[in-house]
């Protein structure tokens, strides 16, 4: 058998590691965008948000995690003109597959009234001393936090999912942005001609890992800034780091994922 020449393997290599980083930079666009739409279902349903066990009127639990899967594969659709790719045993798939899987978890849950009393005012927020506005509350950010937990139990850390923010506008201190995170939220979407939107991606390294990083940014629309605002009767001061609230279209945050890299 020929061998190859030292130029042209390393050519081979790095098209192998290129076209790697391009599946990841799809599949983490997938899980990002899909999460971001089930999450955009908690954030229309007050009832859901007051109270899930009492918002189901009637239906079933099983009823009312099938509807949330069709309005939340509805709004991916939309959002990326493609319908969400099939759950199979290709290593996308099974990510693809622990997604779905959490957020059914999470849902049923929820509906089941297993996190009633779980939520009440916490030093591990930046709320101030005395806020109870949101006590019991099943808010989009606490549906966020407990599927990300679920997913990342679920693939063994070889994914992860997070929610991020710059550090003014913090409300969990856990989701504090890392030395990465910082760089793209601070300089990178920051930057002119910077398409407003659209996920940042990078091949570098985790916790001394080889890993694919993409980070899809967040700005305020209306369904935040009851709580994010400053505004009279808008929550912003009393939950953000800063102790200010912002105005529409901030750069609010992003949603990160971590997809470890073998090598």
């Amino acid at each position: 058998m020929k061998k190859l020449k030292a130029p042209m393997l390393a050519l081979l290599m790095l098209l192998s590691v290129d076209t790697f980083a391009m599946d990841n930079k799809q599949l983490a666009f997938q899980l990002t965008t899909l999460f971001r739409s089930s999450r955009s279902i908690v954030t229309k349903n007050k009832p859901f948000i007051g109270n899930p066990r009492e918002s189901l009127k009637g239906e079933s639990p099983d009823d009312f995690i099938i509807s949330f899967l069709i309005q939340t594969k509805k709004i991916y659709k939309k959002t990326t003109g493609s319908r969400f790719p099939p759950t199979d045993d290709t290593p996308e798939g099974v990510l693809r597959g622990h997604l779905i899987d959490s957020i059914v978890s999470v849902i049923i849950k929820a509906v089941k009234g297993q996190y009633e009393g779980v939520f009440k005012y916490s030093p591990a927020t930046h709320f101030k001393k005395g806020v109870n506005v949101y006590d019991n509350k099943f808010l989009p950010a606490r549906y966020a936090v407990e599927v990300m937990k679920e997913f990342n139990a679920r693939t063994e850390g070889k994914a992860l999912l997070k929610l991020t923010a710059p550090d003014k506008l913090l409300v969990k201190r856990s989701n504090a942005p890392d030395e990465w995170e910082k760089k793209i939220l601070n300089s990178i979407f920051s930057k002119a001609g910077y398409e407003r939107g659209s996920p940042f991606s990078e091949v570098t390294t985790y916790k001394g890992q080889k890993a694919f990083r993409q980070l899809l940014p967040e700005y305020y629309k209306k369904g935040c800034i009851g709580c994010h605002g400053a505004e009279a009767g808008q929550n912003g001061p009393n939950i953000h780091q800063s102790g200010k609230g912002y105005p529409l279209k901030t750069l609010g945050g992003g949603i990160s994922i971590i997809i470890l890299m073998d090598g």
